[in-house]
């Protein structure tokens, strides 16, 4: 190892030599200067070096070199900063992280880096960052919003999941549900040919999921079918999500009623019509029906055409189921 690390290093493949650039960044001696070729590599000597020799007691040095490279002001310091996050996020260096968690080098890095942290370097303090960028629904959020599309239950992913994007979701208007779900599900795709992103969510989860589907487990899953039951909608409220759920709920009942039931807490309103069709077709218990019937009364009133058709359908339904 070590032979072939000074045959990189005679050879130039891993340092050259150049002359010393005429600026006042270069930390060598005026008459040249050694440069790595492998930025990567470089940038992570220099972060473990940094991490090394880190002193909770006395940062004044590390802030320095770190306040040299604010963004815009030295090429080097992008990398820098990103090894500088993943040392912190290791066990080992959780003093370190307690000191970098809190400059601002950590949030210019911390996304979309957080994501190839391993799930046990993971905090709360990941999730509550997490929120925050969804919450402002800009593009960083749409982008948020694409990784937390398949991190599925909380049993494997503890801290940034599924249900951390559907709770933000349910606190949001309209306009979140077009940055965090339309702008990720929209047919941006060139070629024709190609699926259209949402059929291919369904097909995904009917050849990866619904083979080995756990009610409990799986429950956010179903929670998002009724977020996503928009998409690709047809003139009659048809769309792939609504068939897909429609499956599950033939073969989970209790589940389906749960999970419509949340949906009409939620204060986005573009999937209102969808949740009171798919109610009007389940058969609930008399105490569901009371407690859903007196929201859909009290929504009717002010409900767009579209869902006050829905909630029509709905009373009608189960005043005639009523025994």
């Amino acid at each position: 190892m070590r032979s072939d690390l000074y045959f990189l290093l005679g050879e130039e493949i891993l340092l050259r030599r150049d002359p010393a650039p005429d600026n006042n960044i270069s930390l060598a001696a005026p008459a040249d200067v050694l440069n790595f070729v492998y930025d990567e590599f470089r940038d992570f000597l220099i972060a473990k070096y940094l991490v090394e020799n880190f002193d909770p007691n006395a940062p004044a040095d590390f802030a320095s070199f770190v306040a040299t490279g604010e963004r815009g002001a030295v090429q080097i310091s992008e990398g820098v900063k990103r090894f500088l996050y993943y040392f912190s996020r290791l066990p080992d260096w959780s003093e370190f992280w307690k000191y970098y968690s809190k400059q601002a080098a950590y949030d210019e890095v911390f996304f979309p880096e957080v994501f190839f942290v391993a799930e046990e370097h993971l905090n709360v303090d990941d999730a509550f960052r997490i929120r925050a960028i969804l919450e402002k629904s800009d593009y960083d959020a749409t982008r948020v919003a694409r990784f937390l599309l398949w991190r599925g239950p909380k049993d494997r992913f503890p801290f940034l999941n599924l249900d951390l994007l559907i709770d933000t979701l349910a606190e949001g208007d309209d306009g979140r549900f077009a940055v965090l779900i339309s702008n990720n599900f929209q047919s941006y795709y060139g070629f024709q040919e190609r699926t259209n992103p949402a059929r291919e969510w369904v097909e995904v989860i009917e050849k990866k999921l619904l083979p080995y589907f756990d009610p409990k487990r799986h429950e956010p899953f179903v929670q998002l079918m009724t977020i996503l039951f928009p998409l690709n909608s047809e003139s009659d409220l048809e769309s792939p999500v609504v068939r897909l759920f429609r499956r599950i709920a033939a073969k989970f009942p209790a589940l389906a009623h749960k999970v419509l039931s949340r949906a009409l807490e939620f204060k986005f309103t573009i999937h209102r019509p969808y949740v009171w069709r798919l109610l009007a077709e389940q058969n609930l218990d008399a105490a569901m029906v009371v407690a859903i019937r007196a929201v859909a009364e009290g929504e009717l009133a002010s409900a767009s055409v579209e869902t006050a058709t829905e909630i029509r359908r709905f009373l009608i339904k189960s005043t005639a189921s009523r025994p």
